[in-house]
């Protein structure tokens, strides 16, 4: 993705914006004794990566920068461990940020390098947005952290991905969402629970995931994500927990998602009005 898109921003701007990775990381590590307090962290890390990502849209440029974040928080590592994690971050971004400058072969987006200022000003233009995403992640975080769900991402990861600029799209791939993990739970328990011998599920989960590389649509690929998480999950919980986890993180997201959508949208009309 980094080499090849030109996200219309200066080397320097796209350099700055790829140490969100390990500050990310940092941030995830905080402990969560005080859950109230967090929520206000995450919301404000998240609308800094949003007003430095947000646009251009169409490449859902935050996207990255979002998932490395949802999983760091999702799965805190003990002190002894989280020096590695934060290295591997720096030198992740790094080697992302050497790529993509070196790059000669990028999609052309604009003529134009905008620099910090000028970003943060396209992707601040829809407020509502970058409102939406930023409630949607941090509730879903700290929701997780209440409960104490046992797989916390499943949760956070739904209700970022629900959230869209249109109401009418989050409807859309609520439902595509649902139907997507129904069938991936029902393949993941006839191949991967009753007839694939466990030595060889690696193999199946390869196969589907690389299939998943030419799928468009997202019902489809919620499916493949579904079964690749709950295969994971295996080495946690037994089969029956794994399947009720992903429900149940499965609607608190939705819920999330859909009140944080029609809160906004109302909010939007009263500024119109």
């Amino acid at each position: 993705m980094f080499p090849k898109i030109n996200f219309g921003v200066t080397d320097k701007v796209l350099i700055m914006t790829n140490l969100l990775f390990p500050l990310g990381g940092i941030i995830s590590q905080l402990p969560h004794s005080q859950p109230f307090l967090l929520f206000f962290v995450y919301a404000a890390f998240t609308l800094l990566i949003l007003i430095l990502t947000a646009e251009p849209i169409a490449f859902q440029y935050s996207i990255p920068y979002m998932i490395n974040f949802l999983f760091c928080q999702a799965t805190p590592v003990e002190s002894t461990h989280a020096l590695n994690r934060i290295i591997c971050l720096v030198i992740g971004s790094v080697v992302l940020s050497i790529l993509a400058v070196k790059s000669k072969k990028r999609q052309p987006l604009t003529v134009t390098k905008l620099n910090l200022d000028e970003q943060i000003k396209r992707s601040v233009s829809n407020p509502i947005y970058l409102l939406k995403m930023t409630l949607s992640v941090s509730i879903a975080m700290t929701v997780a952290i209440l409960i104490h769900a046992p797989k916390p991402l499943w949760i956070s990861i739904v209700a970022m991905s629900l959230t869209e600029i249109h109401f009418s799209e989050t409807v859309k791939k609520t439902r595509e969402r649902i139907i997507g993990t129904a069938f991936g739970v029902i393949v993941f328990y006839l191949f991967l629970v009753k007839l694939i011998p466990t030595p060889y599920a690696i193999a199946f989960i390869l196969s589907v995931g690389f299939i998943s590389y030419f799928l468009v649509d997202y019902k489809h690929k919620t499916i493949v994500n579904s079964i690749a998480a709950m295969n994971a999950a295996l080495v946690i919980f037994p089969s029956g927990v794994s399947i009720a986890n992903r429900f149940i993180g499965l609607f608190i997201g939705i819920v999330i998602a859909i009140v944080v959508a029609m809160m906004c949208h109302l909010i939007q009309k009263a500024i119109v009005r």
